[in-house]
């Protein structure tokens, strides 16, 4: 009963805010849903991970699954190396060409929980797909502006990236797509989780023609517009 009296109290005092709160969850359980059953992917909880983002989640299956990369990179894994993991090997089974995904991980010791749970969680020749590495962050200049990037992201080829990664204590700027777009494919795609900034920073610089998805619901992506 207090629940409800406190939903209608927001709902009076800050109408537009409770109802997009409200749209959202309803459309994580929905994606949640949906990658239980009709992708079949199964949820498998790690306590030491965040909480998942099942709509994040279910964008991230859906471009995968879609596009079919074949050469992905992540910097900042859980849950969504998974389920990347997942899609990639669903993908396999249809084509029977065979992924890669460079996995990158700041802190060392979430490293070895993240192997872990990956291994007990995927078949080996679904888990033969991942390459696990540490990274750290240094700071460069980009047309004036102070960007945080991974280290050892000199990778040529890729066709998808996901960003999910920790920021920089004092500059919240990444550029990690910046470099790999550099030395990537045509029809490289990228997919941000967040991290506002950074994606005002890409739709600015990023030199290839993206069309430009979500924000709301989701996370962004830029895919390639090879008109």
């Amino acid at each position: 009963m207090i629940k409800i009296f406190k939903k209608f109290y927001f709902y009076l005092t800050k109408p537009s805010k409770t109802f997009q709160s409200d749209i959202k969850l309803l459309h994580f359980y929905y994606s949640k849903l949906v990658i239980k059953y009709v992708h079949k992917f199964e949820f498998i909880e790690q306590k030491k991970y965040f909480y998942p983002n099942f709509s994040d989640l279910l964008f991230l299956i859906k471009i995968i699954l879609k596009y079919n990369p074949k050469r992905c990179v992540e910097i900042g894994g859980g849950y969504s190396t998974f389920f990347i993991l997942k899609a990639l090997e669903k993908n396999f089974k249809k084509d029977g060409i065979k992924p890669s995904l460079l996995s990158f991980e700041q802190d060392e010791k979430y490293l070895e929980i993240h192997k872990k749970f990956l291994k007990e969680n995927l078949s080996l020749a679904t888990y033969d797909f991942l390459c696990l590495k540490k990274t750290n962050l240094e700071i460069s200049d980009f047309l004036n502006t102070k960007v945080s990037r991974c280290q050892n992201l000199n990778i040529n080829k890729i066709d998808f990236f996901y960003e999910d990664r920790t920021d920089h204590d004092t500059h919240k700027i990444a550029g990690d797509a910046l470099i790999l777009e550099h030395n990537s494919e045509t029809d490289f795609i990228i997919v941000i989780d967040g991290m506002i900034k950074t994606v005002e920073f890409y739709k600015k610089n990023l030199k290839k023609n993206y069309k430009i998805n979500g924000g709301f619901f989701t996370g962004t992506s830029f895919i390639p517009d090879l008109k």
